[in-house]
């Protein structure tokens, strides 16, 4: 990237006042703005996350799937164990609350709106902690019914959406890429990190909802909280000394 020069006569006449271009006004003004956030970032010593979450890192946050295949027996076999299930949404919440945290850290000091945590609990600051790729089989009455899963899942998946939009709020404001989203995470309710319902169990077989759609939204998620990771932590490498240049300068 090379700075714009800001020479006396930029604004004589109009048409940078206007103009889209690199030397325009509203270039100039937002990489002035970037230049500064940068800078108040890096003088507070907004931290890093430590990613423990197990997830892989992809180029961009994808969709959990919600219940693909549907309600299924799982009289003999293919069901999800339900209190283990419970507390995997355990440890997503409590993921939650530590980014929440962290996002808040650098909100704080951009002027930005805070995020906020229902539940969940941090046991280290800036530390994600290992999620649950995979549920623990069971079937009959210990499975987990279809219907309290998927509506456990869209409200994990909404708050996955808070997260995001209130990370991506700190990205921009540095300069750096936003995470692109893709698939319905709805729209988000002011940043605000919502309690997981309980998944109760089937009252018998029937009814329950498939290990390999829990296992597949569990395994999509964990990959989300790292991609989330390693893109903030990409910004945040942006604001220590001399790692970028400015946007702006005199010229």
């Amino acid at each position: 990237m090379t700075a714009v020069k800001i020479k006396k006569h930029q604004f004589t006449g109009l048409s940078k006042v206007y103009s889209r271009d690199p030397d325009g006004l509203a270039a100039i003004l937002r990489g002035m703005a970037i230049d500064n956030a940068r800078l108040k970032i890096e003088v507070a010593s907004v931290h890093d996350f430590t990613d423990n979450s197990t997830g892989a890192a992809g180029s961009n946050i994808v969709a959990p799937p919600i219940g693909a295949t549907g309600p299924i027996d799982a009289t003999a076999a293919g069901g999800a164990s339900a209190s283990a299930l419970n507390a995997s949404f355990g440890k997503i919440a409590n993921a939650g609350k530590v980014i929440s945290n962290t996002i808040n850290e650098a909100s704080a000091l951009l002027g930005l709106p805070a995020s906020y945590a229902a539940t969940g609990t941090q046991a280290a600051a800036d530390t994600i902690p290992a999620q649950d790729k995979t549920s623990s089989a069971a079937n009959g009455t210990t499975a987990a019914e279809f219907p309290s899963t998927v509506t456990a899942m869209r409200v994990a998946a909404g708050n996955l959406n808070e997260l995001i939009y209130g990370a991506n709020a700190v990205l921009v404001a540095l300069g750096a890429n936003k995470l692109n989203t893709a698939g319905p995470f709805g729209t988000p309710g002011g940043l605000a990190l919502v309690a997981i319902p309980t998944v109760n169990a089937v009252a018998a077989g029937p009814g329950a909802v498939a290990k390999a759609d829990v296992d597949a939204f569990l395994t999509a998620y964990a990959n989300n909280l790292a991609t989330l990771a390693a893109a903030w932590n990409a910004a945040m490498n942006q604001g220590s000394p001399g790692a970028g240049p400015l946007h702006v300068v005199a010229g």
